[in-house]
């Protein structure tokens, strides 16, 4: 259906279209995007128009995240504002187009390809048709102009860098010849259009075919220009470089992975705790250990009315040091608060239902009368889940993943979305979830089992193979988060076989930390959340939810799917530490264990089939569910 005011299309019709949450799951400012005859790089924050009085800013709070991307960024060099704030995408429709809402997009590449010739050159260099750009090849191809379209081909690098591939300069190269006076680049595509059948040559000065696919020697690979072309013009946003260029395919799916933080938002105690602290402040404030703090909540009725059992010691412990650092101490981390939230959920009442207009709300399951699966806590139904997603940066050519805290190293190839950013663009989800808390008691001793322990260095070789070429903060999670992400794996593909939902609509978040030597009793934490949601809905219908109350049958598919996989032996006996592709996982493959990685916190790293269930080639001890549940 067209617009309404045609007078409006013919002078503010936009070239193209995407929805809201897709800019933060892939189309964010440095993305490129194919249009019906072009292709533009999306603009960065500085070229997101938000003027149009129909449609306000949306402003999007969450100060747990806020804060924590401050944090985040900085580490990254990227001098955010200390009053960031996050706000949803602009938003307008083809009805109502104009120059002073949506985002501004830069025609790139700049090189095209004649169709018929094979020429390429400047955009500048085509004559501009109604639709796109044409060619007039000259004699030899008849006097009709031949249609011209973008090159498949850019460079880029690990940095984030974009730029045009230098086509004369590189053909000549290539082909061991100086560069002539006046190149005439011809780009030769054969049948099959893989890179492999790709030649080039200079019809100038003759020079022999080159094979494209020798743009991946190295020695031929040329220096990166460092540009940022989504962030302004090369003299504002030009950065210096010292890695090389490499040729990507623009439409490959490496060549732009979005870096996104995400955080729920939780019951708002906080205020209620920290009151709570303030009035005994005269007995909490000499209070550092959990040692001294359990003792004080058991045996001084003051203090244990005031706080009472759903502020877990570790909370209010962090509540404490809060308080005595004064204004401006952070807050807990994301990680730990959400935990700490699914734990502190009242059992569930016949007939409950959420209240209206209600963010988070999760209720603790009854034990069903066969009693909950072995090593299994718990089991939180949360009905309603809001979930709030932030972008604030992409890579190139590799993901990044941030260490246990949320944080990345300094030298990280994260590309920043604006140069001085003051806000990031931010969606909410809402939807629902489903939390499993593991007995963290039977988990450690379990770690403590020399099969265990031995397969856990394994794991760790493998993994200082994979980081020894990488800039990266990531560090070795241990054989928890491999068995806890594992399993995330399994029954995600087992729920969505009942759940309603497809396996891509459903993420997982993995609640993780290490035992605390330093704090006797002290088991860690342990738990995972399967959640589902949809960008400006107001929830889901509850299909997830009810799936908990059949968490045995569903950990059995689990475990009829993991232990045995079409790939074995060959998936079940990798080694990590010996094996030169996947060293970051152990018994894992695209048969088994590999899920859509938008569904994934790790891009489907750190997994491992024989630290869960028993698995061909390896002792039935060494999997924590040795037994079928």
């Amino acid at each position: 259906m067209g617009p309404k005011n045609k007078k409006a299309e013919r002078t503010y019709r936009p070239e193209g279209e995407i929805r809201r949450s897709q800019l933060l799951m892939g189309y964010g400012p440095g993305a490129m995007i194919d249009l019906l005859d072009d292709a533009v790089l999306i603009g960065g924050l500085e070229y997101w128009r938000y003027q149009d009085p129909k449609h306000p800013v949306e402003v999007i709070k969450e100060p747990r995240l806020t804060q924590k991307l401050v944090e985040v960024m900085r580490g990254l060099g990227m001098n955010p504002s200390s009053q960031l704030w996050l706000q949803a995408p602009p938003d307008c429709t083809y009805d109502e187009a104009t120059p002073r809402q949506g985002i501004q997009a830069l025609e790139f590449p700049r090189y095209f390809k004649c169709q018929r010739c094979s020429a390429i050159a400047y955009a500048s260099e085509f004559e501009q048709a109604g639709r796109g750009r044409v060619h007039h090849c000259g004699p030899g191809y008849g006097t009709k102009p031949a249609p011209a379209v973008p090159v498949r081909f850019v460079a880029v690098c690990e940095r984030g860098h974009i730029s045009d591939w230098p086509w004369a300069w590189w053909t000549h190269r290539a082909a061991g010849r100086p560069k002539c006076d006046a190149p005439d680049i011809r780009l030769h595509e054969g049948a099959s259009g893989d890179i492999s059948d790709i030649s080039v040559s200079c019809a100038t000065c003759q020079s022999p075919p080159v094979k494209l696919a020798s743009a991946m020697i190295p020695e031929l690979r040329p220096d990166c220009g460092g540009d940022r072309p989504w962030l302004g013009d090369h003299d504002i946003a030009h950065q210096t470089c010292t890695l090389k260029a490499r040729l990507l395919v623009r439409t490959a799916t490496n060549g732009y992975l979005t870096q996104t933080m995400s955080a729920l938002s939780l019951p708002t105690e906080d205020d209620a705790l920290t009151a709570a602290v303030a009035g005994f402040w005269a007995t909490l404030g000499d209070i550092h250990d959990l040692a001294a703090l359990k003792v004080l909540r058991a045996h001084v009725p003051d203090i244990k009315q005031a706080f009472p059992a759903k502020w877990s010691d570790a909370v209010v412990l962090q509540a404490i040091e809060r308080q005595r650092i004064g204004p401006g101490a952070a807050l807990p981390p994301l990680d730990v608060a959400e935990y700490e939230a699914f734990n502190a959920a009242e059992p569930e009442r016949a007939r409950q239902q959420p209240p209206h207009g209600a963010r988070f709300f999760a209720c603790r399951m009854d034990t069903p009368p066969d009693g909950l699966p072995p090593a299994i806590d718990a089991v939180v139904l949360a009905a309603k889940l809001r979930e709030v997603r932030a972008q604030f940066g992409f890579c190139r050519l590799e993901g990044a993943i941030a260490a246990p805290d949320g944080t990345y190293g300094q030298d990280t190839n994260i590309a920043a979305l604006a140069l001085d950013p003051k806000w990031l663009p931010a969606i909410e989800i809402n939807g629902e979830g489903l939390f499993i808390r593991f007995d963290t008691k039977k988990l450690t001793e379990w770690e403590q089992q020399e099969l265990v322990k031995a397969r856990e260095d394994v794991l760790r070789t493998g993994f200082n193979r994979w980081l020894a070429s990488r800039r990266s903060a990531v560090v070795f999670r241990g054989v928890r988060y491999y068995m806890l992400h594992t399993l995330a794996h399994l029954l995600m593909t087992a729920i969505a076989l009942e759940c309603g939902y497809s396996g891509s609509a459903l993420r997982e978040r993995i609640y993780c930390r290490a035992p605390d030597p330093r704090t006797k009793g002290d088991h860690g934490m342990a738990g995972i959340l399967i959640s589902t949601g949809t960008p400006g809905s107001e929830g889901t219908l509850g299909g997830l939810v009810e799936q908990g109350r059949h968490l045995r049958y569903h950990l059995r598919r689990a475990y009829d799917l993991g232990t045995l996989c079409s790939g074995d032996p060959v998936c079940a006996l990798h080694q990590p530490d010996i094996h030169d592709a996947r060293t970051t996982e152990g018994a894992a493959c695209h048969s088994c264990l590999y899920i859509p990685e938008t569904s994934c916190e790790a891009f489907n790293r750190f997994l491992d089939r024989a630290l869960v269930f028993p698995t061909i080639g390896h002792p039935d001890q060494l999997a924590f569910f040795p037994a079928r549940p």
